[in-house]
Parts: C-alpha cells; sequence; structure tokens
C-alpha cells in the first residue's frame, strides 16, 4: 500500500492488503455462523421441547421482531462505545444467551431468551461492516464488503452442515455449541486495536457535534436508498416463501428447490468477490440498480411458469442481483456516511434488509394464496420504481458535495482516531 495516513490517524499492518482490523472481524464472523446453531435451528429445537405449531410461529415472528431491533440498534451503539466492545458485547452476549437458554427450557423463556439472541446475533453484521467502511482502502472496498460477505456465507454453510450432524442425535446440547462459537469469536476480537473508534468530525464543535447526532435524521435521501433496499429485499426473500410453493405445485419436487438454493450458495461463495473486482471500477448507482434489476427480474420471469429454463434464469437472475447489491449498498452507506457516524448509517441500512428479509416471505406467501402469478407481477410492477430509485437517489446523494463525507480517506482507509 502507499501513501502515508494524515496526520492523527491510524494505519494497521496488512496482509496481503486487508487490514488486519477486517480480517479478525471477518474470522470471528465465520467462527459466529460456523456454531450458529440458533439462527439456523430454532425452530427444530422449539419443536424438540414439546411446543406446537402455533407456539413455534409466535416464537419464531418475536424473534424475528427482535433481530430487527437488534440490527437497527447496534450502530448507535457503536458509535457511542466503539466497534471493538460493541462487537464483543454482541459475541458474548450470544454465548451467555445460549447457555441460558439451554438451561430454561419453558415456553415464556425460551421466547425471551431466543429474542434476546436474535437481537445480539443480528446486531453483529452492522458494526462489521462499519469497521470495514472506516479500515478498507476506498478503491477496495467494494471488493472487502464481498469479502467479508463470503466468509460469512462459507461459516453458515459449514454451520448447517455440522448443526444438522449434531442435531441428529444431540439436539438437546445444540446450543452449547453455538455458546462455544461465540466465546471463541469473543476472544478473537480481543485482539482489535483498543483505538477502533472512528473520530466524529469537529469534535471539538458543539454545534458540529450536534450536527453529527442528527446526521442520519437530516439525510432523507440516504434513508430512501435504504427504505428500497428493503423493499429489494422483500422482493429478493420471496425465494424463500412463494418460490417453494411455485415449484413443487407445478410437480418439480422439494428436491429442485434444494438444488436451486444449492446453486445460490455454491455462486455466491465463489464469485461474489470476483464479480466486485470488476464492478468496483463502475459508479456506484450503476452496479446498484443493476443489481436490483436482476433481483425483480429474477423473481418477475416466474410469471412464465415455472420450467425448467425458466427456473435455471430465475436463479441466475437473483443470485446475480444479490451479489451486485449486497456489497454495493454496504459500500454506498460507507460513502454516504461522514464521520462519527458510520455505524448508525451501516445499521439503519441492516435495518431496512433485515425487515425486508423477515417480511418478503409471508407477503409472498400471502400474494400467492390470493393468485400464483401475483407475487412474482408485483415484483416486476415495483422493481420499475425501486431500480429508478435507487439509481435516481444514490447518483444524487453521493454527487451532493456537501452532504459527502467529509474527511478524504487515506490510501489505506484509515479514519481512526
Amino acid at each position: 500500500m502507499t501513501g502515508a495516513p494524515a496526520t492523527g490517524e491510524t494505519s494497521y499492518r496488512t496482509v496481503k492488503g486487508v487490514p488486519t482490523p477486517i480480517l479478525i472481524v471477518a474470522a470471528s464472523a465465520f467462527l459466529n455462523r460456523v456454531g450458529g446453531f440458533f439462527a439456523i435451528f430454532l425452530a427444530l429445537i422449539l419443536a424438540s421441547r414439546g411446543f406446537g405449531p402455533g407456539q413455534i410461529t409466535t416464537a419464531l415472528a418475536v424473534v424475528a421482531g427482535a433481530g430487527m431491533v437488534g440490527a437497527g440498534l447496534s450502530g448507535w451503539t457503536a458509535d457511542r462505545m466503539g466497534p471493538r466492545r460493541t462487537l464483543a458485547l454482541c459475541t458474548l452476549s450470544t454465548a451467555v444467551l445460549s447457555l441460558v437458554l439451554t438451561a430454561l427450557t419453558g415456553f415464556t423463556a425460551s421466547v425471551i431468551l431466543a429474542a434476546l439472541l436474535s437481537m445480539a446475533v443480528q446486531g453483529f453484521t452492522p458494526v462489521a461492516q462499519a469497521v470495514i467502511s472506516v479500515t478498507a482502502p476506498v478503491d477496495r472496498r467494494l471488493t472487502m464488503f464481498a469479502g467479508f460477505r463470503t466468509t460469512f456465507n462459507v461459516g453458515a454453510a459449514l454451520g448447517g452442515l455440522l448443526g444438522g450432524l449434531w442435531a441428529e442425535s444431540h439436539m438437546d446440547t445444540l446450543l452449547l455449541g453455538n455458546a462455544i462459537a461465540a466465546f471463541a469469536s469473543t476472544l478473537m476480537l480481543l485482539a482489535l486495536p483498543s483505538t477502533l473508534q472512528e473520530r466524529a468530525a469537529g469534535s471539538g464543535s458543539g454545534t458540529v457535534g450536534h450536527r453529527e447526532k442528527r446526521a442520519l435524521s437530516g439525510d432523507p435521501v440516504f434513508m430512501a436508498f435504504c427504505v428500497l433496499s428493503g423493499i429489494t429485499a422483500v422482493v429478493y426473500s420471496m425465494h424463500l416463501g412463494p418460490l417453494p410453493l411455485a415449484v413443487t405445485d407445478a410437480g418439480y419436487g422439494a428436491r429442485t428447490y434444494g438444488l436451486m438454493l444449492t446453486a445460490n450458495a455454491v455462486m455466491v461463495m465463489c464469485c461474489e468477490v470476483p464479480i466486485s473486482l470488476v464492478m468496483r471500477r463502475f459508479p456506484s448507482h450503476v452496479v446498484a440498480a443493476l443489481g436490483a434489476a436482476c433481483v425483480v427480474s429474477g423473481m418477475a420471469v416466474l410469471a412464465l411458469g415455472p420450467n425448467w429454463t425458466v427456473i435455471v434464469v430465475s436463479v441466475l437472475l437473483w443470485t446475480t442481483g444479490e451479489m451486485l447489491v449486497a456489497p454495493t449498498a454496504s459500500d454506498i452507506s460507507a460513502k454516504a456516511a461522514p464521520p462519527g457516524a458510520v455505524g448508525r448509517y451501516q445499521s439503519f441500512l441492516g435495518f431496512c434488509q433485515t425487515t425486508g428479509m423477515s417480511v418478503g416471505p409471508a407477503l409472498g406467501v400471502f400474494l400467492y394464496g390470493v393468485h400464483a402469478d401475483l407475487p412474482w407481477w408485483s415484483a416486476g410492477v415495483a422493481g420499475v420504481g425501486i431500480v429508478a430509485g435507487i439509481y435516481f437517489l444514490v447518483r444524487a446523494r453521493l454527487s451532493h458535495p456537501a452532504t459527502a463525507t467529509a474527511d478524504p480517506d487515506t490510501t489505506d482507509g484509515a479514519r481512526i482516531a
């Protein structure tokens, strides 16, 4: 890496150009996901405790809502406590709550503990993305977001495999593995620099400090972009709701749907980083709009009827859209956030996306119940507004000199006090 950091800023050692804080949070996220049995097997855990379908549905709804809150609040906490402490709080809470949830098996206790656990789990990612935002080299930040997601997804895939093998004969101790992984992740986070805290602009000025506190609420264009990202997530998450119904109703069976999910996972893990190397050369508004267009097209094409050709095209489109949208949205948030507010910006984006992923499957199933083609037509119609909105909002937001990030990034991306 070339160039020197600005006065008062901290640079970090790198491994092949990746700052050490990013390597640490990526490794911590990997451990969390490898042992993330709570998120994958919660329904089975609740069922093993003798709870009925109605109770499990209620519990899952509460847990989903708590996850949205966790994603939405963690960034605010990080901007005040610092990302190192906030990340450690998330992972340590995950470990402790997993242990307590193992011991307390009543319905009310299970729901409350699972909700708190969901807040801790979902709160991790926005803060990790804030760390990437302020430590990654600007010209490679998009790729580092993609790399973080790849590490995260590989961990999730291994976690599903290991958890499935464990749960088959040891469901009662499954959460113990979750706790062990979270404790290990917490220990790893202790290696983060204790000074890893983004410096607020003009920290010596009360006026500027007040303005920084209102940074997000005073940025309606960015907030509108996040809302559109959340709606994009609603469309994308229909692959978890009406899509399996459509595939099985067409006579292809659950195996075909399983192959679709496998193809999606393999493509994301193998292709997201290489695609980011190409896409980082293009303007963010172009990449974000193209990704949204792929997502909505991947769902809209199913209106033609789920045959093999349509299924393959659909998976290719919405998976490509995922690989374009996810890292680019995080990069846009990093570019838009003023100093001292990166955590809040990443957190609000995470809140909108998590909400969309939670709402989308149920909404899609409801529309499918009204008419089998309604989810796909709705995706196509909504997609026109989503794509146009993202294109023009991002272009306007990132080109506006009055609201652009105040501090120029150094070549190593450090904006750390």
